[in-house]
């Protein structure tokens, strides 16, 4: 929280690096609300920080959230599919998994 303070001071929160970077924080201290809070405060929202989020939720093993967070991301790349098929792994879903990985149109090395 001293931290996100300092950033909000400092006007950084609205860059998509330090926002997805303290979102990353928040998650891995299993803060859903910072999380999602910091992500609302970022101004112009990109993939990364959608990825961010969809990965944030994963770790928080809220699946749902994050494919709810995936459905509406505007431009997704093959991280975003790829984080979101090893977050139903990660979460013992592998129906899910394998469903996400059937509909990427584009694979690479890390997604197989």
């Amino acid at each position: 929280p001293q931290l996100h303070g300092l950033i909000l001071c400092l006007a950084l929160n609205s860059s998509v690096f330090v926002g997805s970077a303290l979102m990353r924080g928040y998650a891995d201290l299993g803060n859903c609300s910072s999380l999602r809070q910091v992500f609302d405060e970022i101004s112009v929202k990109d993939v990364t920080s959608w990825n961010a989020l969809i990965l944030g939720y994963m770790d928080l093993g809220l699946t749902a959230e994050a494919q709810r967070a995936f459905e509406v991301t505007p431009e997704k790349n093959i991280v975003s599919w790829t984080t979101l098929v090893n977050g139903y792994i990660t979460n013992k879903k592998l129906d899910e998994a394998r469903s996400v990985f059937n509909k990427m149109s584009e694979r690479n090395v890390v997604s197989w």
